[in-house]
């Protein structure tokens, strides 16, 4: 009888050391809080440009995957200006080329996979008042068809693309080691 509220004792320590480890974990890395949002545009949400710009800049509130992320700007006409994102890695920010643009309101849509898997997304207008020597329908800039054309990828450092999984594994490493060194006493 001894025997058996001994293993179970040990049984409870374990499962609740295993627990505490688990909940360490989840508040040290603050995964469940960490979704990706808009946080700054350039040109900004609904504001009005004298020249059309050659970029777009966004930021964002916790840094995202920018392979799973996409980024389109359409103009009156419907035609998609933006072109391919010249980055990758894990960023805060992006930013993209962008195709000839006539005046006129122009819609953009993104949508970003933030680092803890989590996919926002969210679109904006704001538009051009001058004239950049291009009409609406000119196609993007490198193309002659009006097909989107591929732009190199510039090189980041992304901490070899575990980005926060170091701290949950030291934190779990941690767990154990303390739920084993309560267990040998």
């Amino acid at each position: 009888m001894t025997i058996e509220v001994l293993n179970r004792s040990r049984l409870q320590r374990w499962f609740f050391g295993l627990a505490g480890a688990l909940i360490a974990m989840y508040l040290a890395t603050g995964v469940g809080w960490a979704h990706a949002f808009l946080d700054s545009a350039t040109p900004a949400e609904g504001s009005s440009v004298e020249e059309a710009p050659g970029e777009l800049r966004l930021s964002f509130t916790e840094p995202i995957e920018v392979a799973f992320s996409s980024v389109t700007v359409t103009g009156p006409n419907g035609q998609n200006v933006a072109q391919a994102i010249p980055q990758s890695g894990i960023t805060d920010s992006i930013t993209v080329p962008l195709g000839a643009m006539g005046p006129g309101e122009y819609t953009v849509e993104w949508r970003v996979l933030s680092i803890d898997t989590h996919t926002t997304d969210g679109k904006y207008t704001f538009t051009v008042l001058g004239d950049s020597g291009a009409s609406p329908g000119t196609p993007p800039a490198g193309s002659a068809d009006g097909a989107e054309t591929e732009t190199p990828v510039a090189e980041t450092d992304d901490g070899g693309g575990f980005g926060w999984g170091w701290p949950v594994a030291a934190v779990v490493v941690l767990g154990l080691v303390l739920v084993l060194m309560r267990g040998r006493r």
